[in-house]
């Protein structure tokens, strides 16, 4: 037999970094996450040598395709690995794992650590270190925040406003006519999202806030309204943990974002205001939504918002990793923003419940999102 995929092999078969040493189970009617000393990542090995290279991408194409009816992976890892060799030096690689355990950043760090690893395997080579700081300092961190001050900034943030923005219409007679998540996406030219890059340096801002601002643009023309809020990502990795950005873990939190948007004369003065929320919400990016929700006096089934996006900054990168929005979202929409790399057009990918919506619905609103950032980015460059 080849030994082509040794290290690969080797390599995920350690699970060596505590958070791939993790499963989830219900304690008191609670989830908890449960760490184990020791775990096992089941990896599933393929050799397609020999074949015909697109045969050998249509059995990988298969497989992804089957791991996705499977779900989440269980037992003592967050992880499952499936390799396939299609010549003597290129494999085809599929990781799935829980998102509860993984984050995109996360992620990052993890293929950073795996490149360490493989390196040293194939050079008999001592391995990398784990380094100091690991996720259970961020959880003793997180037990211990004083939240009075979280408290009254959402309290204040969130009053006079109806929730949620109201994107979708829930009273409903008939049961839906589908249920489950479904996707739709765009890739926006390389001229717009190098315009995009170019107002962001204008303004002094981050390129998510620009998607941000337009987003809200949206939500006010389909509802009618200039004051509106959607959720948005936050990394997690502001707190005031030693090492933090370089801890695996789940740290991402999505948090309400509110646009009062006829407080301002035009879209620059809109992207500045909410770029100084945002250093004024990365102080407070632990809190939970559930939290959230208590301090506004509402249940915790009700919504505070039908749409959410994330901005996947995945530098170090290559590629938008398969199956990154490939999970059923809690939320109506769920927008995923995947930037530009080596000059290829931004992509901006929907996953959308098909209870509430249809897939012309939501291709029309990425058509609409596209239109709305090419005229306000054009606006706002050729001003100067």
């Amino acid at each position: 037999p080849r030994s082509t995929l040794f290290p690969y092999t080797t390599l995920f078969r350690s699970a060596r970094n505590p958070i791939l040493r993790t499963s989830f189970a219900m304690e008191n009617g609670r989830p908890v996450q449960v760490f184990h000393s020791r775990a096992e990542i089941p990896v599933s090995r393929h050799d397609w040598q020999g074949m015909p290279e697109l045969v050998a991408n249509e059995k990988m194409a298969k497989i992804i395709a089957q791991d996705a009816t499977v779900g989440s992976p269980s037992g003592s890892s967050v992880l499952r690995v499936s390799l396939g060799a299609i010549t003597d030096n290129r494999q085809q690689m599929l990781l799935s794992f829980n998102y509860c355990a993984i984050d995109g950043w996360s992620f990052k760090l993890l293929m950073r650590e795996w490149r360490a690893i493989y390196k040293a395997l194939v050079q008999k080579a001592a391995m990398p270190s784990h380094g100091g700081s690991s996720y259970s300092d961020y959880l003793s961190w997180l037990i211990t925040k004083d939240l009075r001050r979280a408290r009254s900034f959402w309290k204040k943030e969130l009053q006079d406003l109806d929730l949620p923005t109201p994107l979708v219409k829930r009273s409903r007679v008939t049961p839906p006519p589908a249920i489950g998540s479904s996707k739709a996406s765009v890739v926006l030219d390389s001229k717009l999202t190098r315009d995009i890059r170019l107002l962001a340096r204008k303004v002094q801002c981050t390129e998510n806030v620009v998607f941000q601002c337009a987003w809200g643009l949206l939500l006010s023309e389909i509802t009618n309204s200039k004051d509106v809020l959607f959720g948005a990502a936050f990394t997690g990795r502001s707190v005031a943990v030693k090492d933090v950005e370089n801890i695996p873990g789940f740290m991402v939190n999505f948090l309400p974002i509110r646009l009062r948007l006829n407080e301002h004369s035009d879209f620059s003065s809109l992207l500045g205001s909410t770029q100084a929320k945002q250093h004024e919400l990365l102080e407070l990016e632990y809190v939970s939504l559930g939290k959230i929700r208590n301090w506004r006096n509402l249940d915790q089934t009700h919504p505070l918002f039908d749409s959410i996006l994330y901005f996947q900054n995945l530098g170090g990168i290559s590629k938008q990793p398969v199956g990154f929005f490939n999970h059923d979202v809690p939320y109506p929409l769920r927008i995923d923003i995947f930037p530009s790399v080596d000059e290829v057009g931004t992509s901006i990918h929907a996953s959308y419940r098909r209870e509430h919506f249809e897939y012309a619905q939501v291709a029309q609103m990425l058509h609409q999102y596209t239109a709305i950032l090419s005229n306000v980015i054009k606006l706002c460059l050729a001003s100067g």
